[in-house]
């Protein structure tokens, strides 16, 4: 049972600690299995823009939040322009994420707040498959700075806006085999191989926390191997400006 497992949408709080695990089926056989999937990610980069907006009824002094994803404009087209309703906590979390001040616009109906994200800020669409049930859930997730902690946002997207998004990323999305496995004291290990028989493979284990305190209590078995969570380069979004945008897969 996977009681453990932290819904990033709703905490809006990332906590979790990495480990370059080695691929060695026999150590993980000693645990127990949760459950299986094969995902694909990957990211939007510049000339993406990412909007968020909050948006008052004057009249019903309703609220609105929405994202918006809008690519490069073009004078003679508009290439993609996605809108994604969002509640009021992950518009909150979004608009900490952003440096700039936001701009305000009204009108006798409305009032229109909204800012972009930097271009720094990660945002990953992703597609996972669970093996065991055949369902496939896509995913749009917006991370902060930082490293054993960070902010991080996700939502649900339909098929059709995650594939829409995915033809904007001219780059082989990262392809990951991914496991569950139930540690002690109801901690979960998420154990990745990422791009499996390519050139680029890798493993790595990450197990998520509750809180900061929780993470610095926990001490890592000798099979998780070598902690990375202070390393820039395990972060997949630079792994995949390394391994795609800076050279052709």
């Amino acid at each position: 049972m996977e009681q453990y497992e932290k819904d990033a949408a709703v905490n809006n709080m990332e906590v979790e600690r990495k480990f370059l695990m080695k691929k060695d089926e026999k150590k993980l056989e000693k645990l127990q299995l949760l459950s299986r999937y094969n995902v694909e990610q990957g990211y939007l980069n510049i000339p993406i823009k990412v909007r968020i907006s909050k948006k008052l009824n004057l009249e019903t002094l309703i609220s609105n939040y929405s994202l918006t994803i809008r690519e490069k404009e073009d004078v003679s087209k508009k290439i993609i322009d996605v809108e994604i309703e969002l509640s009021e906590d992950k518009f909150d979390t979004l608009k900490g994420m952003i440096h700039y001040v936001f701009t305000t616009e009204a009108s006798k109906e409305f009032i229109l707040e909204q800012g972009y994200l930097y271009r720094e800020t990660e945002v990953r669409i992703r597609k996972k498959l669970n093996l065991e049930t055949l369902k496939t859930n896509y995913r749009l997730t917006i991370k902060g700075d930082g490293d054993i902690s960070r902010k991080e946002v996700e939502v649900d997207l339909n098929v059709d806006i995650y594939n829409i998004l995915k033809s904007t990323i001219p780059y082989v999305f990262i392809t990951k085999d991914f496991k569950k496995f139930a540690l002690e004291n109801g901690l979960i290990l998420e154990y990745s191989i990422v791009n499996k028989d390519k050139q680029t493979e890798f493993s790595y284990a990450e197990i998520e926390f509750l809180d900061i305190e929780e993470a610095g209590k926990f001490i890592a078995a000798d099979y998780l191997g070598k902690e990375v969570t202070y390393v820039q380069n395990y972060k997949m979004k630079n792994f995949w400006i390394n391994s795609r945008v800076k050279k052709v897969d």
